[in-house]
């Protein structure tokens, strides 16, 4: 190699108050531990990175002659624009330099095939030691250590020349900070007590809850991040995502950084985990193991059942798991089902009543009933492993007549592989980081998937298990690269990593928040083709989320690095409008207040 790797980066460094002038302000007596990722990736690479770089400058400092630099190489069109690559390294609390390598020079130049890459450099900027993936600390713990003892007296210990950018600096915070997703109330009745709207006000690490003219009613955790059962203003959470209402007191949440989902409690003022261990999950199987299950998530309104909690083990591959671990629960929805097993019970005789054991009657007419009860499944979307998992709040008998109890934390969609795979066999099928839910309910149930990584939207049919192609995205299950903005069908439309979307019953639509495009988008359901709204009244810059209630929309947004709200889009006023040939829609921004 001719050239030092340092020689080929742009000159857009994100966390330093001057742009890097020249590679050779780093031509130092250094090690320098340089690493190739995506700043902002939906699931866990930079995450993982931070967690491992952070651990790394614990143990080294650049006293000891270590100086870490991040070099962003974007996949996504939208990922090369400096300013959102600042806001990422803000929501992300990144402290180490970030250079924006737009142009992938770097990646050219050193031959990078994924992300993310570490790259060790030792004195003039000389490779030592290159690693891929995720993971790795103790190897990088066990490298830079020797590196440092072999090089010792060599090593400059002076810092970089040059000073923290501002947008790092201690500045106040405004309402929300980055949100991610929200869950309007489906039990919501207009009492002035009862909250509207849940917010996962994620770069503040809390939940918001606001009546319906953003007003906060309360707030749920947001003192720092963290990972802490109890009371609502004692509890903390890592970054939370996806929300989904059980009932009027009961709110689950995805706690994506810490990977599990939690309950919140309003009558009881409290916070209790659902699933998972706080520690990422490192298999890639879709294993069945059973949780810890709060009882009164499963059934809230069984106020007789004493313990606060049951804990459930199962032998998985050997082992006995007390808490089924996760890896980075992006968002969840409640879905009720009867027991899937119809086929089965009509090929059963009807038991017959005689008139000496009138009782037959009463216990047919019982079993049916109960067999026709429905049965709480939550769906959610990991991220991290690339997989749909279920949580059965009741025992359920699912499809192909497997039976799960109560309490079972199961994938039920997703080898684990990441890819766009579409198969007849669920756990054959494969995902590219599935960040957003949605559900169509009737005899026929199907989940709707926001597949980030692979910019399309998915389906998986809730009676069988097939996993579908709805738009977006490419043939080639392994092409993660198809995407951009077009409105046509099926493959032929594109999306840029939408994050979030929501069905609509009465017209038969999806609506997308189309992430990178920022754009709020539209896909019939039953002709996969997709259209896009040009109201000259909307404007979004990364839109999150979008859910609906029959004719409404409601998207969180960020727009721009320090300002984040919520809008709302009235669809029931934007149909009026279109027979008048007018504006597709309607913007009605929405202030939070304290």
């Amino acid at each position: 190699m001719d050239s030092s790797p340092l020689d080929y980066v742009a000159q857009e460094c994100m966390d330093l108050s001057e742009a890097l002038a020249a590679a050779n302000e780093l031509e130092r007596e250094s090690l320098i531990d340089s690493h190739l990722t995506k700043v902002y990736a939906a699931g866990s690479p930079v995450k993982d990175f931070k967690k491992n770089l952070a651990h790394i400058e614990k143990l080294h400092s650049v006293e000891d002659g270590l100086v870490v630099i991040g070099v962003h190489c974007a996949k996504f069109a939208n990922e090369k624009h400096s300013e959102n690559i600042l806001a990422a390294v803000e929501r992300y609390n990144i402290k180490h330099p970030v250079v924006n390598d737009a142009e992938s020079s770097t990646w050219d130049c050193l031959g990078i095939r994924c992300w993310p890459t570490l790259l060790i450099l030792g004195p003039s900027n000389i490779p030592l030691f290159v690693l891929t993936g995720e993971g790795h600390r103790e190897e990088l713990t066990w490298f830079v250590g020797g590196a440092l003892r072999h090089f010792g007296s060599k090593i400059s210990k002076s810092s970089l020349p040059i000073s923290p950018a501002t947008h790092i600096q201690s500045t106040p915070s405004s309402v929300l900070s980055f949100p991610g997703k929200i869950a309007l109330n489906p039990f919501y009745r207009g009492r002035a007590d009862e909250p509207f709207l849940a917010i996962s006000d994620t770069g503040n690490h809390r939940i918001l809850l606001t009546d319906c003219s953003g007003g906060i009613q309360k707030i749920i955790g947001g003192n720092g991040p963290g990972f802490k059962d109890g009371r609502l203003e004692e509890a903390s959470f890592h970054s939370p995502q996806g929300l989904c209402w059980l009932s009027p007191n009961v709110l689950v949440v995805c706690d994506t950084d810490n990977h599990a989902v939690r309950t919140v409690h309003l009558d009881e003022n409290s916070v209790e985990i659902l699933a998972g261990t706080g520690e990422q999950a490192n298999y890639k199987d879709n294993a069945s193991v059973q949780i810890r299950v709060c009882r009164r998530a499963c059934a809230w309104e069984r106020r007789a059942w004493g313990a606060r909690q049951l804990l459930l083990t199962t032998v998985v591959s050997g082992k006995c798991l007390g808490m089924q671990a996760l890896s980075s629960p992006w968002d969840i929805l409640l879905f009720t089902t009867p027991d899937m097993d119809m086929s089965v019970r009509s090929a059963l005789p009807l038991p017959v009543a005689t008139p000496d054991k009138p009782e037959n009657n009463n216990e047919a007419t019982a079993e049916n009933e109960k067999n026709d009860e429905k049965r709480r499944v939550l769906l959610v979307a990991c991220a991290g492993s690339h997989q749909i998992w279920a949580i059965f709040l009741d025992t359920t008998i699912w499809w192909k007549y497997k039976t799960y109890t109560e309490g079972t934390c199961v994938c039920i969609a997703g080898s684990g592989k990441e890819a766009a795979r579409n198969s007849m066999y669920p756990n054959t099928a494969t995902f590219a980081q599935p960040s957003g839910l949605a559900l169509k309910s009737g005899n026929f149930p199907e989940l709707f998937i926001a597949d980030s990584e692979s910019s399309s939207i998915r389906k998986l049919s809730l009676s069988t298990g097939q996993v579908s192609a709805v738009a977006g995205g490419d043939r080639n299950p392994l092409n993660l690269f198809a995407f951009g903005i077009v409105d046509d069908v099926g493959f032929d439309a594109k999306f840029q990593h939408p994050l979030g979307l929501t069905y609509c019953e009465s017209s038969k639509l999806l609506y997308v928040a189309d992430t990178y495009n920022n754009k709020i988008r539209k896909v019939d359901v039953l002709s996969h083709r997709v259209t896009t709204d040009e109201g000259p009244s909307i404007y979004l810059n990364e839109p999150r989320i979008a859910i609906g209630n029959i004719h409404r929309t409601v998207t969180t947004h960020k727009t721009s690095a320090k300002t984040d709200g919520v809008q709302r889009i009235d669809n029931h006023q934007s149909m009026m409008f279109v027979n008048r040939k007018q504006s597709m829609s309607s913007c009605l921004p929405t202030e939070l207040r304290k």
